[in-house]
């Protein structure tokens, strides 16, 4: 788009050049050894010579943009359909398209699929309210619409084969354990959350058991909890609120995980083959059987990650077929687990996180054997 953008402008300087040019065409024409050629007539044919490259360049930039209202029509279409889906409401609407300002995307559709853009949005938004410094009426009113979006749109609880975006994806239950930041000690040993709203979440615990001390307003300190099915999480947070049995905190989207896998993973980057096979959006999808080429970027013998111009959702099964090494593999069947937004260019792709599922143990054995070599080739090389 800039290099168009370019050639327009350069067309009407190029075209002042050639008009001062013809005050001295004769010269010009010396100077370059066009001796005896009539000035007006090839002036006339090098100003329609430029004037066919600037309609050929309005032509692009015409049908370019053409193409990109055409996109944001169908985007507009796509996201009027998900606020129709989800029976949002007028205010739910406004904060939504408030929510999004928040967030550099072409295609606002995607906060109704994706949930770390989603989280995104929520913090962003709680952040400036609270740099603002609302009271606390406002504060409960936010509260209540955020966390109505949040359900609507699907959002109240994230599975457990999904890593935690925010420590607003934690459980009512979750066990927690508070450390000091600076001495690793442990301030609280057994606590679990018993309250998580958009603004901050609380924990409990048993004040007859655990010295807390050295808990303070405002002190920034260290959680650790282990998620099932999932991995060991380090998060650091703020206190902002503390009573004789409870602690609340501010969200962050800044947590360390430890993953517990049970497949080792290696990165790679190969051509790979979906077809969806069910959908979890309506049955009888007219997208069903549809073939669509990607990227596989990552794979274990439990799943992958995979690169593609179109979004699917959680929940939508998919055929794949992939070569590796000297293996050709049709028709394993796989889960999208969770879908993330990746923007390169004026280009976006979605990275999709899928399971292997009713795969054959010779066919996952050989996937395991490629990851394995695959390892032992780049250790070598450390």
């Amino acid at each position: 788009m800039v290099h168009s953008k370019k050639m327009f402008f350069a067309i009407p300087l190029t075209i002042s050049v050639l008009f001062v040019c013809m005050a001295n065409g004769q010269s010009l024409f010396d100077q370059i050894g066009w001796r005896g050629a009539d000035v007006s007539m090839v002036t006339g044919l090098v100003l329609t010579a430029v004037a066919g490259v600037g309609i050929m360049v309005l032509i692009h930039l015409q049908a370019k943009f053409r193409r990109q209202n055409e996109m944001e029509r169908l985007a507009y279409q796509i996201f009027q359909k998900n606020i129709e889906k989800a029976e949002l409401t007028e205010a739910e609407i406004e904060k939504i398209k408030n929510l999004l300002k928040h967030a550099n995307v072409s295609h606002p559709h995607i906060i109704f699929q994706s949930a770390s853009l989603f989280e995104r949005c929520i913090d962003a938004e709680v952040s400036s309210l609270l740099q603002q410094n609302v009271s606390q009426d406002v504060i409960e009113q936010q509260e209540e619409v955020l966390g109505m979006i949040r359900k609507k749109l699907g959002y109240g609880f994230l599975p457990y084969e999904h890593p935690l975006i925010s420590t607003r994806n934690l459980e009512v239950g979750q066990k927690v354990t508070v450390i000091n930041r600076r001495s690793k000690a442990t301030l609280i040993h057994n606590a679990r959350v018993v309250q998580n709203k958009e603004f901050h979440f609380r924990i409990q615990y048993d004040p007859e058991k655990e010295e807390s001390l050295g808990i303070l307003e405002g002190q920034s300190v260290m959680l650790a909890l282990a998620r099932q099915s999932d991995g060991v999480y380090g998060v650091q947070v703020v206190i902002c609120g503390k009573d004789q049995s409870t602690v609340d905190f501010r969200h962050t989207l800044e947590l360390t995980r430890n993953q517990l896998r049970q497949y080792a993973r290696v990165d790679i980057n190969i051509p790979v083959k979906l077809r969806l096979i069910r959908s979890a959006r309506d049955e009888g999808s007219a997208e069903v059987g549809e073939l669509i080429n990607g990227r596989m970027v990552d794979i274990s013998g439990g799943g992958g990650c995979i690169v593609v111009e179109r979004s699917f959702i959680p929940g939508d099964i998919v055929s794949l077929g992939f070569k590796i090494a000297d293996n050709v593999f049709s028709g394993i069947g796989a889960r999208i687990l969770r879908v993330s937004l990746q923007e390169v260019h004026d280009t976006t792709f979605y990275r999709h996180s899928v399971q292997f599922i009713d795969i054959e143990t010779a066919t996952r054995e050989k996937i395991i054997r490629f990851v394995f070599e695959k390892q032992r080739q780049i250790n070598q090389w450390r």
